[in-house]
């Protein structure tokens, strides 16, 4: 397997009115199955992508309206695919918010960004039906969650930096 990411068009922070935040640019995920047999795969949408800082520290991007199917353990239909032997995929990936509002992000800063897909495997709904408040940083603490990628490919690195417009860097 490999699994190829690139920016087609860089990534950029928008503020808008509210103070929210919102990332503009187009990524490119390409699955490729190098192998001689058939392989199953699932694709975790955006929450495949994840940011890294210098110190090492993990950044899941989220889509909040879909942290649900995480948090009930099934994920949409149509998430899983087959790729046959010397087949690829591709992925595009673009617009950063939907009608619940932007996706979610790190802070500014420069980051190691890749993508993962993995096979297909049980997801365990969580013990408790988190209230709305916490389902975000629920979403987010089962995306870093090791035992969910442990069947999975990870993409190569792209260095990006988020910079919010109008906001002073701090010394």
């Amino acid at each position: 397997m490999k699994v190829d990411l690139k920016a087609t068009k860089p990534l950029v922070v928008l503020r808008v009115t509210g103070g929210d935040r919102l990332l503009r640019g187009v990524l490119e995920v390409t699955v490729s199955n190098m192998g001689k047999t058939k392989i199953e795969l699932q694709n975790f949408d955006v929450h495949g992508f994840l940011f890294i800082d210098a110190r090492g520290k993990a950044t899941p991007m989220i889509h909040t309206c879909e942290c649900g199917f995480l948090v009930n353990g099934h994920l949409p239909d149509g998430r899983n695919f087959q790729l046959e032997p010397n087949e690829s995929r591709k992925f595009h990936f673009g617009d950063f918010e939907c009608h619940g509002g932007p996706y979610r992000f790190p802070e500014d800063g420069t980051y190691r960004l890749l993508y993962r897909i993995r096979r297909p495997a049980p997801i365990p709904p969580l013990e408790s039906k988190p209230n709305l408040d916490l389902l975000a940083s629920r979403c987010a603490a089962r995306l870093l969650d090791e035992t969910l990628w442990q069947e999975a490919f990870s993409s190569n690195e792209l260095q990006v930096t988020l910079r919010t417009p109008g906001k002073r860097k701090s010394r």
